[in-house]
């Protein structure tokens, strides 16, 4: 949030490490998780393809905007 307010250049960079990360973490790991734990019979249930897609879908849009626009590139210009 700092980093967005006070915009600063390194924020597309922590941004976009920020949604691989929760990606990863939140969705990935806690679907393996929950099957290893609970034993389900399916790893990805509905409900969890559906939060995979939305951020798939969040990182596909946001992240290349952050790095080629022309605004976002004159946006974040503090050191």
């Amino acid at each position: 949030c700092f980093l967005f307010f006070k915009q600063k250049k390194s924020f597309p960079i922590f941004y976009t490490s920020a949604l691989i990360f929760a990606f990863l973490f939140f969705i990935v790991l806690e679907s393996f998780a929950e099957n290893f734990a609970f034993h389900k019979e399916e790893i990805f249930t509905n409900e969890e393809l559906i939060k995979a897609l939305r951020f798939l879908v969040e990182i596909l849009l946001i992240v290349p905007y952050l790095y080629l626009s022309k605004r976002a590139k004159e946006t974040f210009i503090q050191p």
